[in-house]
């Protein structure tokens, strides 16, 4: 009888150990791809933080010195969707503007305008009457250039102060942005057009105009933005 148990007993640790391996497969499996993918967000981090450091170099352009920004190609609505913090626009003001503006070339002054080869630092400010127009021409033109480092030196074409590249985090997504910004008190510059009676009032108010472009890391725009700070 005894040994009829133990024959019957040897199945079913047989069945035990083939499960205890398994687990111990399965174990080191998820190890190995926790480890791997540790590895490659590290990577990843340190990718990101050398293009920041090498996007983030020298400016070659200053404002008014005559240089043209070089571009890929004239974005328009058909190669370039509009954006709105990576997303299509939904409010009733980002569509028109969109709309308004539906080409790179379209925000330039008319001479730039006609050119075969625009220079698109070139911007016809004078015609931004609202936040929205000013934030669809800058994701017109940084789509046209297409590059994070040029973008930069767009910026600082137009003449803004303080341009820099760095990593935006919001929650867990990482992205690459630039700043930059005009204190109109020092340039005498609106980059927001303003006419009529209340002009100059509202002129006097504004202290600080900022600008701000954002990267998914696979180089896509994904947003373009801009405020003014008034007194």
């Amino acid at each position: 009888m005894s040994k009829l148990l133990t024959r019957q007993q040897q199945p079913a640790k047989s069945l035990r150990a083939v499960g205890q391996i398994r687990s111990l497969i399965v174990a080191c499996f998820v190890l190995a791809v926790v480890v791997l993918y540790a590895d490659l967000v590290l990577a990843a981090g340190e990718g990101l933080s050398d293009q920041v450091e090498m996007a983030d170099g020298g400016d070659n352009c200053a404002a008014d010195d005559g240089c043209k920004i070089p571009y890929k190609y004239l974005s328009t609505e058909e190669t370039d969707p509009y954006l709105v913090s990576g997303n299509p626009p939904s409010k009733r003001a980002d569509i028109k503007a969109a709309k308004r503006w539906p080409s790179a070339r379209s925000c330039l002054i008319e001479e730039e305008r006609n050119s075969e080869s625009p220079n698109i630092s070139k911007i016809d400010w004078g015609k931004m009457r609202l936040h929205e127009d000013v934030e669809v021409c800058m994701f017109r033109i940084l789509s046209s250039i297409n590059s994070v480092t040029i973008s930069k030196q767009w910026f600082i074409s137009i003449g803004l102060t303080d341009a820099r590249i760095f990593v935006y985090e919001l929650g867990s997504q990482r992205y690459l942005q630039i700043s930059a910004s005009n204190s109109p008190a020092e340039s005498q510059i609106w980059y927001l057009g303003q006419r009529g009676l209340g002009s100059k009032f509202f002129k006097s108010q504004v202290y600080l105009e900022s600008f701000v472009a954002r990267w998914f890391l696979n180089g896509r725009l994904r947003l373009a933005a801009f405020g003014q700070s008034s007194k």
